[in-house]
């Protein structure tokens, strides 16, 4: 159902409706919050290395390698 609720709420792509989804993406479990990499990675949102960079703030030592992969592959750094 949370899966659901991420696409969704990334498929609207405003700016509040990823904040949404960034806002909640620490308390999730690493599934989720790699399935919500993966969905932010092609988001087209004039926000998204915002984003990033808040969820890279706000996550622990173990998901942080997968958020600066996440930023290589949405083309955001080279």
């Amino acid at each position: 159902t949370r899966r659901i609720a991420v696409e969704e709420l990334l498929a609207i792509e405003t700016e509040s409706a990823v904040k949404t989804v960034v806002n909640v993406f620490a308390e999730q479990e690493a599934d989720l919050q790699r399935f919500i990499l993966k969905k932010l990675e092609a988001s087209r949102t004039k926000i998204l290395y915002q984003c990033f960079m808040t969820l890279f703030k706000n996550s622990g030592e173990k998901m942080r390698p997968s958020i600066v992969e996440a930023v290589r592959r949405a083309g955001l750094v080279s």
